[in-house]
């Protein structure tokens, strides 16, 4: 599925949730991420991509300019994963508005300022529909 939708002009909702999808499958999503520049919405939740799913997955949403919802609920991603995905937000992704981390192995705190972060990148551009943290 990635693989197809690698260069794709048209694709700007991608929804895979409870799918059982893993690392590999990330890996692949991951190399679609970098190349497409239409897709501004990518639902991940209730899969099990854990944090070596998002190592996987990071490098690519840092490089992705247009996504703007990623949705990585309920996947089994711990501290590792959310450091990761925290380095990738600061650093990289300014386009990211809203970011679902809920129902993963996270203490409140890291999933108030994984949602702050998103938060401050949606500030940077005029509100677009409705957008939450």
């Amino acid at each position: 599925l990635a693989r197809a939708l690698e260069g794709s002009s048209v694709l700007e909702v991608l929804r895979v949730e409870r799918c059982g999808l893993r690392e590999e499958t990330a890996r692949h999503l991951g190399n679609m991420l970098q190349t497409n520049t239409t897709l501004r919405v990518l639902g991940l939740g209730r899969n099990g991509l854990g944090d070596r799913g998002i190592f996987a997955l990071a490098p690519a949403l840092g490089r992705n300019k247009v996504l703007q919802e990623l949705d990585l609920s309920s996947n089994n991603i711990g501290t590792e994963g959310a450091k990761v995905l925290e380095e990738t937000l600061q650093k990289l992704n300014n386009n990211l508005k809203c970011m679902f981390v809920t129902g993963n192995k996270l203490r409140q705190d890291i999933i108030d300022h994984l949602h702050n972060l998103a938060a401050s990148h949606r500030s940077r551009h005029k509100p677009r529909g409705n957008y939450s943290a």
